[in-house]
């Protein structure tokens, strides 16, 4: 298997995003959306967060995009202005390759750049 390669998302990158976060949607509980977002939903996010200064990374092998991670603000109270939340997200079928503590480290990496003191998940008891 080739290694995966981990880079900042492009705009380009979020068919392959929405793909993996409507997987997600449907089959787990790892989101607690209920309805797939459409690409405008996607791009939108995308977007606001490049705009709040936040990123977007993919992990990739050749071509596909097999995994992304991302951070945003916690919440908008004073007092959690150095917490952020993340979320990571790898394709089926690149589970258990090591890419989800990839993008992990990479995110924890720009959070200590960033002066950030604390990245929270929220996980629920089905999300291994």
């Amino acid at each position: 298997m080739n290694q995966p390669i981990i880079r900042h998302a492009t705009l380009e990158d979020i068919p392959a995003i929405l793909e993996l976060v409507n997987h997600e949607i449907l089959h787990t509980t790892a989101n607690y959306s209920y309805e797939p977002n459409t690409l405008e939903v996607q791009v939108n996010w995308f977007e606001s967060l490049r705009n709040d200064g936040f990123p977007v990374l993919v992990a990739t092998i050749g071509e596909q995009v097999v995994g992304y991670g991302s951070y945003s603000a916690f919440a908008k109270r004073v007092g959690y202005r150095f917490t952020v939340e993340h979320s990571v997200y790898v394709n089926n079928d690149f589970h258990g390759r090591g890419i989800g503590r990839l993008l992990v480290k990479q995110l924890i990496h720009l959070a200590k750049a960033e002066n950030r003191h604390a990245i929270i998940a929220r996980i629920d008891t089905q999300n291994e």
